[in-house]
């Protein structure tokens, strides 16, 4: 597990609306961030926003796919593959590189409310959290990836 500081980004404009037209769409950083830390790792299971009870009324939950990566549509009461089903995490949710510095890719989280659709940005420390002096950890000092909890608005 690797020491990385939080900074969670708001998903409204600076006036308080959604029309992506002050700021030309992008988020503002809510300063106070917090310390924490991250494993690194992919699982494939169904994710955490792709249940319905993980989601906000009248939002659906992120779609699934089976093991050949094709969409299970709508069927968002399929049962993860980490419980012997179809439930499948898409390939396009895999993470991705932009840069030297600069990554993407979807969280998977072991907390409840409403966290689904909002967007973290992990700045990593290049310290381990519980393995001393691990390399995978110094490796990714300096480093931002930008997180999403997925959901399909």
């Amino acid at each position: 597990m690797t020491s990385i500081h939080i900074i969670t980004y708001t998903d409204t404009d600076p006036d308080g609306s959604n029309d992506n037209n002050d700021d030309q769409g992008q988020a503002d950083p809510i300063v106070d961030g917090l310390d924490g830390y991250a494993t690194r790792y992919w699982d494939c299971c169904k994710p955490h926003c792709g249940w319905s009870d993980n989601v906000s009324e009248g939002v659906n939950p992120v779609g699934t796919c089976n093991r050949n990566n094709n969409s299970n549509g709508e069927d968002y009461m399929v049962t993860s593959s980490c419980d012997g089903s179809n439930g499948f995490t898409c390939y396009n949710m895999a993470p991705y590189a932009v840069s030297d510095i600069l990554s993407y890719g979807y969280a998977a989280v072991s907390a409840s409310g409403d966290i689904c659709g909002k967007c973290y940005q992990l700045e990593f420390k290049g310290t381990s959290h519980n393995a001393g002096d691990d390399p995978g950890s110094k490796a990714l000092a300096g480093k931002t990836m930008i997180v999403l909890n997925a959901d399909d608005q």
